[in-house]
């Protein structure tokens, strides 16, 4: 049979390198919410107050509280990915490549562009944010290049130049150069490929991409995150004859005064 060639909506990117970010998201995926064992679950004690009144007020089940909190603690790890899966998915637009000399992310083959990619503003504090003007504004001045700082979830479309707001004297830095920029990924697509609608256009096939991979076998090999914790909790509360929720609360509050229980 002849091979169907999938041609997407996004034709200014690299033909199968959205498919291949895809799956490099999802090896990610598991290795941030893949199963951990009882004692790694609570190395960070968990609030069995707050769990008690979830479980109360929301009428949820410890199994279904302890697969929430499996999701929380590996939140912040899948958020880091997701900003690595950005940056590769930029690169994956012809004629762009990842920066390996300025410390920035990305930037155009010629030199003429760089760009530090945040999945959102709030990412930086304050010092972090200068840090990285001062990083785009070196990097500008000497490629003679434009520099951007690209957030993706942005609070509109815009693009502008990037005046960090404060003091910059009190962190070595000048808050202000011509071809420094901060824009929406909207924007910084459409000047990467002089298309209006370019993010849509990937945002529609990076859709298609995931419904694809949610229907492949690979996909399919996500075991339940908190399944041993629960296994493991199960066992020791028949054989202790105390509920879930007392175990961890005696793990919480162990060498308080009254515990264990």
């Amino acid at each position: 049979m002849r091979e169907v060639i999938r041609v997407g909506h996004a034709t200014f990117m690299k033909h199968g390198h959205i498919d291949k970010c895809v799956a490099e998201l999802y090896e990610a995926f598991k290795k941030a919410y893949g199963e951990i064992r009882l004692k790694d679950l609570t190395k960070n004690k968990i609030d069995t107050i707050a769990m008690e009144a979830m479980l109360a007020f929301a009428d949820l089940r410890p199994e279904d509280y302890l697969r929430f909190e499996r999701l929380r603690q590996a939140e912040k790890s899948f958020m880091n990915a997701i900003g690595e899966f950005h940056e590769q998915l930029l690169c994956g637009v012809h004629g762009i490549e990842k920066d390996t000399e300025w410390g920035c992310d990305i930037r155009k083959e010629d030199r003429t562009l760089f760009a530090e990619v945040k999945n959102k503003f709030n990412t930086m504090n304050s010092s972090g944010v200068q840090t990285v003007f001062n990083k785009l504004r070196k990097t500008a001045e000497e490629n003679n290049a434009d520099c951007y700082l690209v957030i993706v979830i942005a609070k509109n479309s815009f693009c502008e130049r990037w005046q960090p707001s404060g003091d910059p004297s009190t962190r070595g830095g000048i808050n202000y150069h011509e071809r420094v920029y901060v824009c929406s990924a909207d924007q910084f697509y459409r000047i990467l490929t002089k298309d209006e609608q370019a993010f849509r256009k990937l945002r529609k096939d990076l859709s298609e991409a995931m419904q694809r991979f949610a229907l492949s076998s690979t996909s399919r090999t996500f075991q339940d995150p908190a399944s041993s914790v629960i296994q493991e909790l199960t066992r020791m509360s028949t054989s202790t004859n105390k509920s879930i929720l007392e175990l961890l609360d005696e793990m919480t509050f162990r060498g308080y005064l009254g515990y264990p229980l």
